[in-house]
């Protein structure tokens, strides 16, 4: 599996986007997706360089065991992959609401 680049950081226009939203009184939850081990070091350097003042659901590490059965390739789930993600995700969600 070939290791693709991708940016060294978010957009600022994105993270504009979300401040502008946030301050018109939205509650925003910010979801880090699984991502392959061999990926997964890069990922944390480039999260832990947010300040995020938001909530984070952060499935970084959702998919570690056997992970090459889970994943498309380093950075996409496979349709098995995804049924985990979605599962744990909807878990999440209800549970936030239900605050």
């Amino acid at each position: 599996k070939k290791l693709k680049e991708i940016g060294k950081s978010p957009s600022k226009l994105d993270l504009d986007a979300i401040d502008k939203i946030s301050s018109m009184g939205a509650d925003i939850t910010l979801v880090i997706p699984p991502f392959h081990s061999s990926f997964r070091k890069q990922m944390n350097e480039l999260f832990k360089k947010f300040n995020l003042k938001y909530k984070i659901l952060n499935y970084m590490d959702l998919i570690k065991t056997n992970e090459d059965n889970y994943f498309y390739n380093i950075s996409h789930l496979n349709s098995r992959g995804l049924k985990i993600l979605e599962k744990k995700l909807n878990e999440d969600i209800n549970q936030l609401l239900k605050k």
